[in-house]
C-alpha cells in the first residue's frame, strides 16, 4: 500500500498537511527539507493504511482529454462571473485587490450562515504557514493579503473531523480544495456545512524564496521579519514586495522581483497544474486582469460556480459590493487560460495523464528540461547568487537571439 512517501519521491508534494490532519496513527509530521516542507512518516508506527495517499491532492491528476479548447474547460462550470470591490474602505485598502474574500467572510459570519473561517494570520515566514480558526467578532487585521507560500491546512481538516456538524468557510488554491473534497469524502462528512472559497493561482512558491530576501545581498544584515509580496502602499495594485525587519525598517522591491523568482522556487507540482481558476469550489476569487477594470485600487474577479454560492452572494454579498458581470471569454483571455495547455503536456511527459495523440513536440520537451533546471536553480545552497546569475545569462542569451534574428524579422516586417 503507497504512502504519502510516494508523492514526496515522485516530488508532487504542496506541503498542505492534509496527509498528517487524516493519518489514523499519527505518524506523519511536516517538516522542512532543503527549501520545502514536506512530510515525514515513523515507519515504526505506520500501520500501512494508505489513507495520506487517498486524500493527498497528488494522488490523482486532472482528466483533460482535449475534446474542448483548454480554455473552455479550465473556465469550468459556474452561475455567473462578476467584477467586484467591496464598498469597505478599511477592507480594500489591506486587501490584495477588490478585498472580496475577506468581505464575503465578514458578511456570511455576521449573519451566522457559518460559525467560523480558517484563514492565515500573520505576515512571518520563519516557519511553515499554518491556518487558524477565526470566529464573527474576531480582528481579521492580520489575514489580509496574499502569501504566496505553500500553506498547512492540516488544523483546518483536523478541526473538521472532530466538529463534523459545525459550519465552516474554507479558503486555498485548486490543489488544496481536491485534498479538502477528498477528505469530506473518505471521511464521510456533509459537504453542505463547509464553503469553500477558491483561489485563483498561478504558481505558488516554497520556503527557498525566504532564504532568497533573507540573503546579504538584499537586507544588508538586518534579519527579516516579515515578508509581505503584495502591498499596495507605494504604487498601488497589482502591488509591489514588501521586506519587514526585526529592527522595525523596511524595504520595498517592485512587482517585477516577485514575477522573475516563480519559476525557480515552484514547487515541481505546479509544472502540471491546470486549475489555475479553482475548477472544484464553491466560489473562486482573484485578481482581475481584465483591462476595462482597471483600478489602482484593485478589483476581484469572482467566479460563483455552484448552487450554495450563488445563493450566499445573493442574499448576503452583492449589496457589500460595487459590482458588474464579466464575460467569461475576456476573463479567460484576461488569466492566459490557453496557455496552460503546456503544463497539460508538461503532466503528459511525466505520465500523471494519458499522452496527446501525436506525441509531445520538440520544443515542448525543451521547455520542459528548462522549467526542471529553474527548479533546481531555486534549491542552491547560496541561492541568491545562483538565481540571478541564471537570470543574467538567460538575459544575455535572449538579447543575442535578438540581435541575430534582426535581420530576419526586418525583411519579414517590410
Amino acid at each position: 500500500m503507497d504512502t504519502i512517501l510516494k508523492t514526496v519521491n515522485d516530488n508532487l508534494c504542496i506541503s498542505c498537511g492534509i496527509c498528517a490532519a487524516n493519518c489514523p496513527a499519527n505518524c506523519i509530521t511536516m517538516e522542512r527539507k532543503g527549501s520545502q516542507y514536506l512530510p515525514q512518516v515513523n515507519l515504526n508506527e505506520c500501520v500501512k493504511c494508505g489513507v495520506c495517499r487517498k486524500v493527498c491532492p497528488s494522488s490523482k491528476f486532472y482528466e483533460y482529454d482535449g475534446k474542448l479548447k483548454i480554455e473552455d474547460y479550465l473556465l469550468g462550470e459556474y452561475k455567473a462571473i462578476y467584477c467586484a470591490k467591496t464598498k469597505d474602505k478599511k477592507v480594500l485598502r489591506q486587501a490584495t485587490s477588490g478585498g472580496a474574500i475577506t468581505q464575503i467572510i465578514l458578511n456570511l459570519l455576521e449573519h451566522g450562515e457559518y460559525d467560523s473561517a480558517f484563514l492565515l494570520s500573520g505576515y512571518g515566514c520563519d516557519e511553515l504557514l499554518e491556518t487558524r480558526r477565526f470566529v464573527k467578532g474576531d480582528d481579521f487585521n492580520s489575514t489580509f493579503k496574499s502569501r504566496y507560500l505553500t500553506v498547512s491546512h492540516e488544523n483546518s481538516i483536523k478541526y473538521l473531523i472532530k466538529h463534523p456538524d459545525e459550519k465552516v468557510i474554507l479558503v486555498a488554491t485548486g490543489c488544496v480544495v481536491r485534498g479538502i473534497l477528498n477528505t469530506i469524502k473518505h471521511r464521510k462528512l456533509n459537504r453542505d456545512n463547509y464553503l469553500i472559497i477558491g483561489l485563483f493561482c498561478d504558481k505558488t512558491m516554497h520556503y527557498g524564496v525566504v532564504d532568497y530576501f533573507s540573503s546579504h545581498e538584499i537586507n544588508k544584515e538586518r534579519e527579516l521579519k516579515d515578508l509581505y509580496f503584495r502591498t499596495k502602499d507605494v504604487n498601488g495594485w497589482p502591488g509591489d514586495v514588501r521586506l519587514v525587519y526585526k529592527d522595525g525598517s523596511y524595504q520595498d522591491l517592485p512587482a517585477k522581483e516577485r514575477m522573475k523568482l516563480k519559476n525557480y522556487f515552484m514547487p515541481e507540482r505546479c509544472l502540471y497544474c491546470q486549475d489555475k481558476l479553482n475548477l472544484n469550489c464553491d466560489i473562486a476569487v482573484g485578481d482581475n486582469y481584465i483591462k476595462a477594470n482597471s483600478d489602482a485600487d484593485g478589483v476581484s474577479s469572482v467566479i460563483v460556480r455552484t448552487e450554495r454560492g450563488r445563493r450566499l452572494w445573493e442574499m448576503y454579498c452583492k449589496d457589500t459590493f460595487s459590482w458588474h458581470c464579466d464575460s467569461a471569454s475576456e476573463l479567460s483571455k484576461a488569466q492566459l487560460l490557453s496557455a496552460k495547455k503546456l503544463n497539460h503536456e508538461f503532466a503528459q511527459l511525466r505520465g500523471l495523464c494519458p499522452k496527446a495523440n501525436g506525441g509531445i513536440s520538440t520544443g515542448t520537451k525543451k521547455a520542459f528540461k528548462a522549467a526542471l533546471n529553474k527548479i533546481q536553480i531555486g534549491k542552491s545552497e547560496n541561492v541568491y547568487i545562483a538565481v540571478n546569475k541564471d537570470i543574467k545569462r538567460r538575459g544575455y542569451k535572449s538579447a543575442i537571439k535578438k540581435i541575430m534574428t534582426f535581420p530576419k524579422r526586418l525583411l519579414k516586417k517590410f
